[in-house]
C-alpha cells in the first residue's frame, strides 16, 4: 500500500510502523504499533494497530480481520477481509464521515487489487513482483477522492438511468 511501511524491528506478532497520506496540502505521518494473531487452524487472523500523527495531534485505531475458505467445487481460495477504523484529533475535524468512509473503502478495494497482483505473480514466477506496490510513495489522497466522487457519480448516473426507464 502506497505510503505504509512495516519496520524491520518489527518481530513475532508485534508490528511497528509507519503510514504517510498526503490530502492537499496536508501531510499526515502516523507512527504506530499492533499485533498480528493468526489461527492456522481456521486459516483466519486479525491485525490490530494504532497510530499517532504528533503534527497535527491526530490517531487512527485499525483493525483487519480476514479468513481464507475454499470455492465449492474449485481450486480458488476466498479471502474474506473486514476493515474498521477510527480516526480522532485535528485530522478527524476535516473530515466528513462519508467521505472517510469512502476513502477506506477505495484504500481496501486498491489493497484487494495489490493483492491479487502478488498472488498472480507467485503463481506464474514463484516471487512476488513488488515493483509496483512501492511502500515509498506517499498515499495520495487526492486521487483516491477522485477515484471515490467518480465511482459515486457514475451510480448516482445510473439510477437516475433506472428511474427514466422504468
Amino acid at each position: 500500500m502506497p505510503g505504509a511501511s512495516i519496520d524491520e524491528s518489527s518481530n513475532g506478532d508485534s508490528i511497528n510502523g509507519k503510514l504517510v497520506v498526503k490530502i492537499g496540502p496536508i501531510e499526515a505521518n502516523f507512527l504506530g504499533n499492533g499485533e498480528a494473531i493468526f489461527d492456522d487452524a481456521s486459516f483466519s487472523g486479525i491485525i490490530n494497530g494504532i497510530g499517532l500523527d504528533h503534527r497535527h495531534n491526530s490517531k487512527v485505531r485499525g483493525t483487519i480481520s480476514f479468513k481464507l475458505t475454499n470455492e465449492q467445487e474449485s481450486s480458488a481460495t476466498r479471502v474474506a477481509v473486514n476493515v474498521s477504523f477510527a480516526l480522532s484529533g485535528m485530522l478527524a475535524q476535516f473530515s466528513r464521515t462519508g467521505i472517510v468512509n469512502a476513502l477506506a473503502d477505495q484504500l481496501t478495494e486498491n489493497f484487494s487489487t495489490n493483492l491479487i497482483k502478488v498472488v498472480k505473480d507467485i503463481e506464474v514466477t514463484g516471487q512476488p513482483s513488488l515493483t509496483e506496490l512501492n511502500s515509498n510513495q506517499l498515499m495520495n489522497l487526492n486521487f483516491l477522492l477522485f477515484q471515490t466522487f467518480w465511482k459515486r457519480f457514475r451510480s448516482a448516473i445510473a439510477s437516475i438511468k433506472r428511474n427514466f426507464r422504468s
